[in-house]
């Protein structure tokens, strides 16, 4: 099994991440804070760890996704996200030219880079060389629990599923595939 998988292993990660990519956020903007004097940092963090949260959450969310259903669709969706920071991160630049904020702007161009390389290429990986039909995935909504929807925890069956098509997967038929 891989990283951020449909293991309970990879629940804990997704989990795990987000908690400290949100903390690492509050740290960084409660030390810009300290030093900027700009805004009382009360205010402040309680503006950005739920957004910090939200957006840690959702790009995990969409990687494991992603690596879960065996698809780079999932990746496509960060397209709006990368822009949006690029565009709040040049605008802070923009308004107030300093080293930190061109390091900022620095960092989020260079992710964007290297993510638009990734979906590029992303069916030369093998985990995203066979190309599934959009119906599938609903038929195997209909059949997974909400619980197995949230915490992407299924059996490997229904990934079986995905890739030949087979609804015996879906039965949990012992001769599936042969």
């Amino acid at each position: 099994m891989g990283f951020l998988d449909n293991t309970k292993r990879g629940f804990a990660e997704e989990v795990g991440l987000v908690i400290i990519f949100t903390a690492l956020l509050s740290i960084i903007v409660f030390y810009q804070d300290m030093i900027t004097k700009d805004h009382p940092l009360t205010q402040v963090l309680l503006i950005a760890i739920p957004l910090f949260f939200f957006i840690t959450f959702f790009s995990i969310r969409v990687i494991r996704l992603a690596l879960v259903y065996r698809t780079p669709v999932w990746l496509y969706m960060f397209n709006l996200l990368f822009v949006a920071m690029l565009l709040a991160t040049g605008m802070t630049l923009a308004n107030k030219f300093n080293v930190v904020n061109l390091i900022i702007f620095s960092a989020t161009f260079s992710l964007f880079g290297i993510y638009l390389y990734i979906t590029k290429n992303a069916r030369k990986f093998k985990r995203f060389s066979i190309i599934v039909p959009p119906e599938r995935y609903a038929i195997l909504r209909s059949v997974m629990t909400k619980k197995q929807r949230f915490t992407l925890i299924f059996p490997d069956r229904y990934i079986k599923y995905l890739e030949t098509g087979d609804k015996k997967y879906l039965d949990g038929d012992e001769n599936a595939g042969k």
